[in-house]
Formats: C-alpha cells, sequence, structure tokens
C-alpha cells in the first residue's frame, strides 16, 4: 500500500473500513463501507468478546475495499475506545548531564519512553502519553521547548491507560486478514481531529461524539488534547428506550427516533400518532410523536448532564470559549443544539469531517457518524494530536526500559524518581481552585452524582 493509509473503527454497534491518500490538496477517502454488527454483544466497553463475529463483520468490507484500491491491505490504523480507558496526570523532573546543549526532540522522545517503560505493565498499557506542559529550570508553562538549554526539565503528561487486551484483541482479528496494526488512535481524538477547526483547537473546545454504544468527549485547548472520557451510553440507549416504551422492534425504533425524533418535547410540531406498517400493509406499532419525544428528551438530557460532569471534573469548563462541538451518528435528531445549549450553557454546533477532505473523498465520509473513521486516517499521516508511536506503546517496560538506558547515561544525569501528582480540587471563596498533591496509586473515578453510571456494574447503562 505504497499511496493508501487504511483504517478499521470498531465501534459497539459498527464496524468501518475506510482507506485514504494523501494528495497535493490534501487528504482524499477513496474508500468508506460500514457494517453494522448482528444482535448480541460482539465489542463491549471497547473490547472484543466475540470475535468469530467480528471477523465474519469485517470480512467483507475488507475485501471490498482491497477491490477497490487494486491491491492487499497489509497494514491499519485502529480505533480504541471504551470505558476501560483511563486519564491520569504524571509529573517528572530530570536533571541535565549536559546543561549547555539545546533540548533536541530526542531528548523529549526519551523522556515520555521512560514514563512509558514505567507505566506498562503485563495486563495494563498506555494508549497516548500527551505533554501539557515543560518547565525548564525557571522558565514555567511552556508547550515547546526544543532549542531551549538548562539544567532540569520538569514535564507534565497527561496519560490514557487501559486494559491491553483493548489492543491485542484487535491484533488477533486483524491476522486473520494477514494484516498489522500500524498505529492506534483513542477515538475522542480522532472525532476531534476530523471536525474542529484550528480556531476552536487554539482557544478552547469540548468534542462530543455521540455513537452508538457510548458518547466519547475530547477537550482540547491550545492545539493539545487535556482530557478524554468515555460515557457509556449513547443513541444506542435511546432507541432500546423506544422500542420498550412503545412494544415495537429495535429496527423500527431506530426509524422513527430518526425520521421523528425531537430532543425537546415542547418542539413537537403536533401531537400525532405513527401508525408502524410492514411492506404488505400489515400494523407492526403505533407510537404517539409526543411519547417518542419524552423519551428521546429524557436519555438525551441524561447524556448531556454527564457530559457537563466531565466537563466540570476536567478542570476546562472556565477555558473552552468555543464550547461544545457535537458529532456521531447519534447527533442526527431534531432541537439537540437547543436542548444541549441549556444544559451546558455554552455555545454549541454540530460537525461532520467535511473541511478536513477533499471535495472528491468517498461521499459517506462527510457525515457526523463518519468523524472517528475520518480521523483515523488523518491521524495516521500526521498525528497532529495523537502522540505515541504503536511501537512505544505496544513494548513490555523490560524491553523499554533496556532501549533506552544507554540514552538515558548520555544524556541525564541524576534524576529525581516519577512522581505521580493528582489535580485536587478546593473550593475556596466560591471560586474553585487547583493544587497538586500527592496521589493515592488508585484508579481515577467519577464521583458525585454520576458515580454509578461509570461504575463496574452499569457497563449496558
Amino acid at each position: 500500500m505504497n499511496n493508501y493509509l487504511a483504517a478499521i473503527d470498531f465501534g459497539s454497534t459498527k464496524i468501518v473500513t475506510i482507506v485514504g491518500e494523501k494528495t497535493d490538496s490534501g487528504v482524499r477517502i477513496v474508500f468508506y463501507r460500514d457494517a453494522p454488527l448482528p444482535a448480541g454483544i460482539s465489542i463491549e466497553n471497547g473490547e472484543i468478546i466475540n470475535d468469530m463475529t467480528v471477523i465474519e463483520t469485517l470480512r467483507p468490507t475488507i475485501e471490498a475495499a482491497e477491490r477497490e484500491i487494486g491491491e492487499d491491505i497489509d497494514e491499519a490504523i485502529v480505533s480504541i475506545s471504551g470505558k476501560l480507558i483511563e486519564s491520569k496526570s504524571i509529573t517528572n523532573t530530570f536533571c541535565r548531564a549536559n546543561p549547555q546543549e539545546h533540548i533536541s526532540e530526542e531528548d523529549l522522545k526519551i523522556i515520555s519512553n521512560k514514563v512509558l517503560s514505567a507505566e506498562n505493565d503485563a495486563d495494563n498499557m498506555v494508549y497516548d502519553i500527551i505533554p501539557q506542559e515543560y518547565n525548564v529550570d525557571d522558565h514555567i508553562g511552556f508547550l515547546q521547548i526544543v532549542g531551549m538549554k538548562g539544567t532540569s526539565v520538569e514535564t507534565l503528561f497527561k496519560l490514557f491507560k487501559g486494559k491491553k487486551s483493548l489492543i491485542t484483541t484487535r491484533e488477533a482479528v486483524l491476522n486473520n486478514f494477514g494484516i498489522k496494526i500500524k498505529g492506534a488512535v483513542l477515538s475522542p481524538i480522532a472525532s476531534a481531529r476530523a471536525t474542529l477547526n484550528d480556531l476552536e483547537m487554539e482557544n478552547g473546545v469540548a468534542l462530543v461524539d455521540i455513537g452508538g454504544g457510548s458518547t466519547d468527549i475530547a477537550i482540547i485547548r491550545e492545539n493539545t488534547v487535556r482530557e478524554v472520557a468515555i460515557i457509556p451510553f449513547g443513541g444506542e440507549s435511546i432507541t432500546t428506550d423506544i422500542k420498550q416504551v412503545a412494544a415495537i422492534t429495535y429496527n423500527w425504533a431506530e426509524l422513527v427516533k430518526i425520521r421523528h425524533g425531537f430532543c425537546v418535547e415542547e418542539d413537537t410540531p403536533e401531537n400525532k400518532k405513527l401508525i408502524l406498517k410492514s411492506d404488505i400493509g400489515d400494523v407492526e406499532g403505533e407510537v404517539e410523536v409526543r411519547t417518542l419525544s419524552q423519551i428521546i428528551e429524557a436519555r438525551m438530557s441524561e447524556i448531556f448532564e454527564a457530559v457537563r460532569y466531565v466537563i466540570q471534573q476536567s478542570g476546562y469548563s472556565n477555558k473552552i470559549p468555543s464550547g461544545v462541538v457535537l458529532t456521531g451518528g447519534g447527533c442526527y435528531m431534531e432541537s439537540i443544539i437547543d436542548l444541549a445549549k441549556v444544559i451546558l450553557q455554552c455555545k454549541v454546533r454540530l460537525a461532520a469531517p467535511r473541511a478536513s477532505i477533499t471535495s472528491d473523498s468517498d461521499d459517506n465520509s462527510f457525515d457526523a457518524y463518519s468523524s472517528t473513521a475520518v480521523g483515523l486516517i488523518l491521524e495516521g499521516f500526521d498525528r497532529k494530536l495523537s502522540h505515541i508511536e504503536y511501537s512505544e506503546m505496544y513494548e513490555t517496560a523490560p524491553a523499554k526500559a533496556e532501549s533506552t538506558r544507554q540514552f538515558n547515561n548520555n544524556l541525564f544525569g541524576e534524576e529525581e524518581d516519577i512522581k505521580e501528582k493528582e489535580y485536587a480540587k478546593t473550593k475556596d471563596a466560591g471560586r474553585t481552585k487547583v493544587r497538586k498533591e500527592p496521589a493515592v496509586k488508585e484508579k481515577r473515578t467519577f464521583t458525585g452524582i454520576f458515580g454509578n453510571i461509570f461504575s463496574e456494574d452499569n457497563d449496558k447503562a
């Protein structure tokens, strides 16, 4: 695949195979094909649990892609998502052996590799490590320090960790097609890359991708990913609610949601009844439009309340002047912007990956439901928002430590231990302040009113 780059988005309700190429006018999507996963659970919390179903779902899309481009796909970028991803802040202080030498990109790579070597273990791995700021001696709060000189370098990294099985199960599936994993990108980061503009990413914005099985959030400021979170329910939850309340099939529930669903009950044009008929005229169900809107408003309100909670917990609620950008297949409902504005109390717009790809791309790649897949291709070409390379991600801790030890001996003198610090929030005079405190080594969880949403007992909420 000399001219093409392939990617596979493993969603909870569908799998997408996409192929792009870099041209003089930008990235062109030459192939896009999605395939819905059959009824039942094939992918749960981002992890493939029924590999045979996933393989058979994926097979026709890969075969079609190879026919389209006229060659075999031998490697691909893959998406990583799920409730099992957690974020963690890490600070490090390194003393430099040669303070008068300029800091290089290689130096920064070695520093990040040392963090990875300390964080990866047999069961868990770092899926991305994103620098938040650097301090060089008394020079504080820099995002770029290449070319500077100094005695010590203090770094603040944001790590996104998860079970190693999230990648190994994908690897096992793709082995059936002779495809190797070229890279892995967190789904919220991919969606952000495909939909956000430069102004939003610089000033501060929250990307909210409402998918089928989950709602992915990425907070970006100064062109840097500051937080990623996965809410374990999305558009599929709404469809299931409609199915149960109206006593209709899942397919009918999905259809009436998209065609007649309103996110705000009072915006419903009239209280009419939908009569659902089969192709041969048999009545298969009835749904009151106002009841339909009540169901959608209740569940969408729950999703946006969870989004607001995540933004507040991140500490960036007052640092995203560009507001919230909605994308994903779940955003195709009337009045969704109105409801989001009321709950989130900020600017809200809908987005699809239209400005980020060439106009002659595959028609399907311009829709909001393709944001993650398109973002995988874009990040695969230049990694603008994601940082960690797949080869670094997948090395074991002992191997990585050995591979960097010689560099460290030459570049760094005596160094302080890696320090884990939580950014605990305290309230003072009605304002939220952030202070650094030693962290207890435990998994970060969301507490308070949405604590149960993110608990282990709520995987199928």
